[in-house]
């Protein structure tokens, strides 16, 4: 049984006031999913189960940014034949102990407790891949859930993609004590080069990437922008939730620009905690 390493206590001011905001302005309707603490503040959000994981795998993300630094943060894909969620370990670490506690009836001060011990940066990582990735094969969905631009979550939901995936190749690598196949295949307007194992009969993997007869334990682009490699794997009963946040509704290309500006002109987004910017309108009518 593989155990997930613990986590320091680390300053998480920034997160802190960044949540606050999204819980001071929440709608009343959407605050009645679960009892909230006196005073009315609804500490966390809401989680409504999808499924059963049947594994979990942990991923090593590296990606190099515009100034050609590589960042690199740990993700945790929880998943079994029909749905799957991909998002932050350190995330994931933080949902396990408030759930544990008794979320949304902790006492703001356990929260702030919780806030300052579980973060990227705790476990070495950095706050390179903002988003939560949902697949679910029963509506034949993909939906994702952006953070980077707070303090409203954005929100799109795609087809679920088909990939022409390539896996003639003969080539085998063993990642994780699993031998791999290769498959090369074009996913988001980029040229992917995967690896899979039949040996977890998952049709996923990180990120938005899956479609393949096997889990996907590697996947790198041809640029070497964005990589992924598994570092640790175990078999699972954990429940996959649905994460219950406000969001911003809008469409995947729509959500693509935002975040190609963002990047391009990074000053104009970290005012007020990168909240959006009047020129662009997201949402859809």
């Amino acid at each position: 049984m593989v155990k997930f390493v613990s986590i320091a206590k680390e300053h998480y001011a920034v997160v802190l006031l960044s949540f606050l905001l999204v819980s001071i302005t929440t709608p009343l309707e959407a605050q009645t999913h679960s009892t909230a603490p006196s005073g009315g503040m609804k500490l966390t959000y809401d989680q409504k189960p999808m499924g059963q994981a049947s594994v979990e795998c942990i991923y090593r993300y590296t990606r190099t940014n515009t100034k050609r630094e590589k960042q690199s943060q740990r993700l945790i894909l929880q998943a079994n034949n029909k749905q799957s969620k991909c998002y932050s370990l350190a995330k994931y670490k933080l949902d396990s102990v408030a759930n544990l506690r008794g979320r949304n009836n902790m006492k703001l001060a356990d929260f702030q407790m919780l806030l300052t011990s579980y973060s990227e940066a705790s476990i070495g990582d950095q706050s390179c891949y903002n988003s939560r990735e949902y697949r679910d094969a029963k509506k034949a969905e993909l939906t994702s859930f952006i953070y980077e631009f707070g303090p409203r979550n954005i929100e799109y939901t795609t087809p679920l993609p088909t990939v022409r995936w390539n896996t003639a190749h003969k080539e085998r690598v063993t990642i994780c004590g699993y031998s791999c196949r290769k498959a090369t295949g074009e996913f988001g307007g980029r040229k992917w080069t995967v690896w899979y194992t039949t040996d977890i009969p998952v049709s996923s993997g990180p990120w938005k990437l899956g479609d393949l007869p096997g889990l996907i334990l590697r996947a790198s682009d041809a640029t070497g922008e964005h990589s992924f490699e598994a570092v640790s794997i175990r078999n699972a009963k954990s429940t996959i939730f649905w994460d219950v946040f406000t969001t911003q509704k809008t469409t995947a290309e729509k959500a693509r620009q935002m975040s190609r500006d963002k990047h391009k002109n990074y000053e104009q987004h970290e005012r007020g905690f990168g909240v959006i910017q009047p020129n662009y309108t997201l949402l859809e009518p």
